[in-house]
């Protein structure tokens, strides 16, 4: 059975919050930088202590698949508790119901790995995550918002590039690259210096860095073609929530290819990646194919907690009886409710620590992060082989997988 039609007032709610000049600006740059959102991480020095160091635990296991640099993307970094808080926090939620174009307020987060980048890292992009074709002609993917949450402070020269106001010049600016013959009709573009000329700049606008301080949050339209400085100047993490929107039928997400809600709701309950990215694209670079072993869940924090993760539908009484009050007028239930899905997140985030220490120790051994840091060793080479020949094996499948969608890649881009 359909849910009841359930409206809400985003100025009003943003208002609330002290953040009513949030809208006018997303609706200006087709971008926003709201910073302070997430300064809560860091009250707790101790916890915040633990939580880098699970980060740093993931960094120490990376390594190579199919030979490539892994360009800044702790690509094995899928639920580490830090993200998995993200995920859940009922701001960051009310944010993105309230700056979609449509107002979906049926969410669920698309699990992503986290950057974390290294000087001198790879790190220099520029592209859109969407068939802009399509965005233009059918409006797929208008409203899928994107954005990120910084962990460190950033520079000019060590954060996100982007061209903002796409949502009004990027039809004029796409029938320019179809007369120089360099469109295409893949699920994303990359934008190379010969798609944006002095011609482009003068009428649009040019790239702008947008450095950010750490517990700053930033939402774009999809239309922005974005990007990143680099190579890497420095140390930077960043975490991508990806909030895509569900559908009435509690299954189909906004842009079919990249899935549907009872995939991610799987491979959130697995710990897993997803088989294809939010622009529909297999996971080429193979976030590693299966739970690394020192996963653990952030469970018991809340029900629409749940239902950003795939663990409860959004028909639920309890998740419904949440999202009534964030996104509903009482100012004093919003804020008290905020504060107490945060606060039994940390609680949660802090007591897994210990857990997931232990299991590291148990999985890797001779190898664990906190073994080799409790004696001093130096840090593991990023194409070490694995401790046993099971994992070695899944690597291996993972190279093989991503060789393959790199040939289907370029086949397509050839048609």
């Amino acid at each position: 059975m359909p849910l009841p039609t359930f409206t809400f007032n985003p100025q009003a709610i943003l208002r609330s919050l002290n953040l009513d000049w949030v809208i006018s600006k997303f609706q200006e740059d087709g971008n926003v930088l709201i910073n302070g959102i997430f300064m809560y991480l860091f009250d707790d020095e101790r916890l915040w202590d633990l939580l880098s160091e699970e980060s740093s635990m993931y960094d120490w296991h990376l390594r190579k698949i199919g030979g490539r640099q892994n360009l800044g993307w702790l690509r094995n970094a899928l639920y580490t508790q830090v993200q998995q808080i993200v995920r859940s926090d009922p701001l960051y939620y009310i944010l993105y119901a309230c700056l979609r174009p449509d107002n979906i307020w049926r969410l669920i987060s698309y699990p992503y790995y986290m950057k974390s980048t290294q000087v001198d890292d790879s790190t220099c992009f520029r592209h859109l995550d969407l068939n802009i074709p399509q965005l233009l002609q059918e409006g797929r993917g208008a409203s899928q918002i994107q954005g990120s949450l910084t962990l460190t402070d950033e520079t000019e020269d060590n954060c996100t590039e982007m061209l903002t106001g796409a949502h009004r010049w990027l039809p004029i600016w796409w029938d320019r690259i179809k007369q120089r013959k360099l469109d295409s009709d893949g699920l994303l573009h990359s934008v190379h210096s010969s798609m944006w000329t002095p011609e482009d700049k003068r009428d649009f606008g040019d790239w702008k860095s947008l450095p950010c301080k750490r517990g700053t949050v930033r939402i774009s339209m999809p239309h922005n073609p974005h990007g990143s400085t680099g190579p890497a100047a420095g140390f930077r993490q960043t975490i991508l929530p990806w909030f895509v929107g569900i559908m009435d039928d509690n299954e189909t997400l906004e842009v079919q290819e990249s899935g549907a809600h009872s995939q991610l709701a799987a491979a959130h309950r697995d710990m897993t990646a997803p088989p294809n990215s939010p622009s529909g694209y297999p996971n080429r670079y193979g976030s590693i194919p299966f739970r690394f072993p020192a996963a653990v869940e952030l469970l018991n924090v809340s029900p629409i907690a749940d239902a950003l993760v795939g663990r409860r539908l959004w028909d639920s009484p309890a998740v419904i009886a949440e999202r009534n009050i964030l996104l509903g007028p009482d100012r004093m239930a919003r804020n008290n409710l905020i504060q107490e899905i945060r606060t039994r997140a940390l609680n949660q985030a802090r007591s897994n620590m210990q857990l997931v220490q232990q299991l590291e120790r148990q999985a890797f051994g001779e190898k664990s992060y906190w073994s080799c840091k409790e004696a001093g060793e130096q840090w593991v080479s990023d194409d070490d082989e694995d401790p046993d020949s099971e994992t070695e094996a899944a690597y291996r499948a993972a190279e093989e997988a991503a060789a393959a969608a790199d040939v289907a890649e370029e086949r397509s881009a050839d048609t």
